[in-house]
């Protein structure tokens, strides 16, 4: 190589000069950063890919994963006590009736929720049954024997159909009044998307094998009511 260069005119010598002027870039700014971060901030200098095995933390909370501890529902609970207090005025003042609607859960059968009221207080007398492994809401009738019906999650299913509370505790004479019922219908509906929309939170945010481990009773003021496994 040395003779080959000895034996090309100096203006082929200047020509191949040119074509490598201006030397060699190298990229410093990865080091750079690397070398003014402040302790305890250090930036990787590669990012790993989608390809890499660093694991993350699993954010799945679908009903029954065993990563769930707890559930609280004090916040939908509070909503649905509320519905059923007014609903139960407001039925008072039109037809000086009070149903006395309340949630309380089966002493029986711990993963049944109920809306019974102030005279049926217990598991075999309920006005609405949530069972909460079957997503399934039952409507009873206080009929001789009494009548079951499945009703769906909405106002109109559980409040105005022809199984839904609107008429409960009222007379045939008070379900004449036609006026008079159409604002307990009215009334009943609102309710009806309230309860709906408790027991949805309770079918999608609950695991199916979870009851009531924390609640606070029917006249109590505040707010409590929390699921967790069924203890042993």
């Amino acid at each position: 190589m040395k003779h080959i260069l000895n034996n090309i005119s100096q203006e082929e010598k200047q020509r191949i000069l040119e074509q490598h002027s201006g030397g060699k870039f190298i990229d410093t700014s990865g080091f750079k950063r690397l070398l003014e971060s402040k302790l305890g901030n250090v930036k990787p200098l590669l990012m790993e890919g989608p390809t890499g095995t660093t694991q993350t933390a699993a954010t799945n909370t679908t009903p029954g994963d065993p990563s769930q501890s707890t559930v609280d529902l004090s916040t939908e609970y509070a909503t649905l006590k509320t519905a059923l207090a007014t609903y139960n005025s407001t039925v008072n003042s039109i037809m000086e009736v009070n149903p006395g609607l309340f949630f309380m859960q089966s002493e029986k059968s711990p993963s049944e929720l109920l809306i019974s009221d102030l005279s049926r207080q217990d598991d075999s007398t309920f006005l609405l049954k949530y069972n909460i492994p079957t997503g399934v809401l039952t409507r009873r009738l206080n009929s001789s024997p009494p009548k079951f019906f499945t009703l769906q999650l909405n106002g109109d299913s559980i409040g105005t159909s022809g199984q839904g509370i609107w008429y409960f505790r009222l007379s045939d004479e008070q379900r004449n009044k036609a006026n008079k019922v159409e604002k307990v219908k009215a009334a009943a509906k609102i309710v009806g998307d309230a309860i709906g929309a408790f027991f949805t939170a309770v079918q999608t945010k609950v695991p199916k094998n979870y009851v009531v481990t924390q609640r606070s009773n029917s006249t109590d003021t505040t707010n409590l009511l929390v699921f967790g496994p069924k203890s042993a």
